[in-house]
């Protein structure tokens, strides 16, 4: 498996998380997870900040999210 696969498959697996546990976050993280969900390339790059801005909430709304989603952080998710 090529490195872009690998890659490919992460993020598939990212997304079918953040999909299987949406109904469960607060209204705030499933903003945010409305914005991963609908626009998935181009949040990769975008910053927390950016992120935040783009779903209406808060850095620390972002950070949590990504927290309940498993991952220790904005740069890890």
């Amino acid at each position: 498996m090529t490195d872009m696969e690998t890659g490919t498959l992460l993020e598939r697996d990212i997304l079918e998380h953040v999909r299987a546990r949406s109904t469960s976050l607060s209204q705030s993280a499933q903003r945010v997870a409305r914005v991963v969900l609908r626009q998935p390339l181009e949040v990769i790059s975008m910053s927390a900040e950016e992120l935040a801005r783009t779903s209406e909430t808060s850095v620390g709304t972002v950070m949590r999210f990504c927290q309940s989603v498993g991952r220790s952080g904005y740069q890890s998710f």
